[in-house]
């Protein structure tokens, strides 16, 4: 895929939700969509890790027949296996990516780990949930791929294929399966989300790599190394991509200037932050402000 800046046209199409974007490759197809608020009755495809970019306080999904209001955090996960499920409504604008692995594939990884007859378990049900929670491998690898799907990277078939691996194993994970590997020091899921909580406690002040290894009691080395191989990113990474989504939030819910936002989430250079917001978005922050008519203060 070749990388491609958006123009004007193209922003003004994907921010009023008129196309989704959707990329594939021989392992996993990923499709991303921004939307504005609706509410009707729309089938989703089965057998998906969806991530919700955006924060909801009242979505309301139907699964096998049951109606559910649903509390999204944002940068929350969920699972859909083969029941029916239905989005009857969202009251903001949505920003979400959703990863189908390849079934085949996610069979034979099943049953390699003594899964015999595995099937994708839904976060949702009756008494399961009402509210959807981060979970940061999947969350580390949409970022990656909303990026590619915006036009910002481009991946290869054997770095998708890698990805898809990634994400098929956070599925088994969850069904308390995982390879057989030394778990010396290993940054184990619990870890990992509580690593992620305090990046979201902290994206308005100063964080450092000492401070987030301390979270999981390993050296800044090893964590550093931990992190990526769990979810795609480096913790730079992982923390630029928050920090753009809570600007992002920011842009759209305040009458904050540009300048004062990037400001809040640790950018000094205007210019920096324009560029970083464009290439894990696909548009600027003014831009976004215009097309969905948020006013820009002067």
């Amino acid at each position: 895929m070749n990388r491609t800046r958006p123009t004007a046209a193209s922003i003004a199409e994907l921010v009023s939700g008129a196309r989704n974007r959707e990329l594939a490759w021989p392992d996993i197809v990923v499709d991303y969509a921004w939307l504005p608020p609706w509410e009707g009755q729309t089938e989703v495809r089965p057998n998906r890790v969806k991530v919700v970019f955006s924060a909801h306080n009242d979505v309301a999904v139907e699964h096998e027949g049951i109606v559910q209001d649903v509390r999204v955090r944002p940068g929350s996960a969920y699972l859909m296996g083969t029941g029916a499920t239905r989005l009857l409504r969202t009251r903001e604008h949505s920003d979400t990516l959703d990863m189908y692995p390849d079934l085949e594939l996610l069979t034979a990884e099943a049953e390699a780990r003594g899964l015999v007859g595995f099937a994708i378990e839904p976060t949702m049900g009756p008494g399961r949930t009402e509210a959807f929670d981060v979970h940061p491998i999947f969350l580390g690898l949409a970022h990656k791929f909303r990026q590619a799907c915006i036009g910002t990277i481009a991946l290869s078939d054997i770095e998708a294929s890698t990805l898809a691996c990634r994400l098929i194993d956070g599925i088994l994970s969850l069904h308390g399966s995982s390879r057989k590997v030394k778990t010396t020091g290993k940054l184990d899921t619990a870890k990992l989300k509580a690593v992620c909580d305090r990046v979201e406690e902290n994206l308005t002040s100063k964080l450092s790599l000492p401070f987030l290894a301390r979270v999981c009691e390993l050296s800044p080395w090893h964590f550093a190394v931990q992190f990526k191989a769990a979810t795609g990113l480096s913790p730079g990474q992982y923390v630029l991509g928050r920090r753009l989504e809570l600007a992002k939030r920011l842009v759209l819910t305040t009458d904050l200037s540009v300048w004062n936002i990037a400001w809040s989430v640790g950018f000094e250079n205007i210019s920096h932050f324009r560029r970083q917001f464009r290439s894990h978005l696909g548009f600027l922050p003014g831009e976004l402000r215009r097309a969905t008519n948020q006013r820009l203060p002067g």
